[in-house]
């Protein structure tokens, strides 16, 4: 039998070793609640890397981001070339201004060719919606464009927590289709447009070369005569854009699908480079079906 004041000190001894015990698993548990357990290190990756599996790895470089730009400017060096699409209008705008007229009518009544002027403006009238529908998406795509290069600035600027390759071409993939899509869809019609619009152009012309004739002779009256001393520029000029610009929207949608898949193929889903290898086809389908599948729409 222990003396009693031994006891009391062995007891001291065990609760005092429980507690140093307790507290050290106490401390333990909170480190690791704290995230200093188990956890591996946050990864942070260099300019221009981002994490695949665990690793760094290069996927943007300041001359991806500005050769994605410089693919962008194009939109608005087109944009800025149909905003003169008014050469387009201006032959409509002149046979409607010649329909008006006494003369017109006195004309119109006596010869079937000229009853088909209708046909022929509505025709180009929608010809040159298609071109105004073309130059808005041009500028709708080119604000996507603009997105698509902040987003790539950004990936290439990143610091501190690495963002993963997957979660870059989900959002890459995104701003490329919408930016893509639609323009395709638009450069097509437009396309479509041209060769029809350049065959109405010329039955217009030839109605108004007619008519012109006839006032000459018969005396159509000052207000007639000047609309037909104008209007033989305006027919030029407005062929002349046309054939000018025939390849300009598939050129265009040609180099932008060409240059992004070159740039940032890496960062480009499957799906999205399917679109991709699709836009031109498409463009080229269209073009080639001619006869009442190219013909501008309403």
């Amino acid at each position: 039998m222990l003396p009693a004041m031994v006891k009391a000190r062995v007891l001291l001894v065990v609760m005092v070793a429980v507690a140093l015990v307790t507290g050290c698993k106490k401390k333990g548990e909170t480190r690791e609640q704290a995230g200093g357990g188990d956890q591996p290190p946050t990864v942070t990756c260099d300019k221009g890397q981002l994490l695949d599996q665990g690793k760094c790895v290069p996927v943007v470089t300041a001359e991806n981001v500005m050769a994605v730009e410089a693919q962008a400017n194009k939109l608005d060096d087109l944009q800025k070339t149909l905003g003169k699409l008014e050469v387009l209008a201006a032959p409509i705008e002149l046979m409607n201004a010649i329909r008006q007229l006494d003369a017109w009518k006195k004309f119109a009544a006596s010869s079937r060719k000229f009853k088909e002027v209708d046909n022929v403006v509505e025709q180009l009238s929608a010809g040159v919606d298609q071109f105004k529908a073309f130059e808005a998406q041009l500028a709708d795509s080119r604000t996507n464009l603009a997105d698509l290069t902040g987003t790539l600035q950004g990936l290439y600027e990143g610091s501190g927590a690495a963002k993963t390759v997957a979660d870059a071409r989900a959002k890459v993939s995104s701003q490329v289709q919408a930016a893509i899509e639609p323009l395709q869809a638009k450069v097509t019609e437009a396309s479509a447009a041209i060769e029809p619009m350049l065959g109405e152009l010329d039955k217009l012309g030839d109605i108004f070369s007619g008519v012109c004739a006839l006032g000459s002779m018969s005396g159509g009256g000052d207000d007639f005569k000047k609309l037909c001393e104008t209007g033989r520029d305006q027919f030029k000029a407005a062929v002349d854009f046309l054939k000018a610009h025939k390849d300009a929207p598939k050129t265009l949608l040609t180099e932008l699908v060409a240059g992004i898949d070159s740039e940032i193929g890496d960062l480009i889903s499957s799906e999205t480079k399917q679109l991709l290898d699709q836009a031109q086809k498409k463009v080229d389908e269209a073009i080639g079906t001619g006869g009442d599948a190219g013909a501008a729409k309403k």
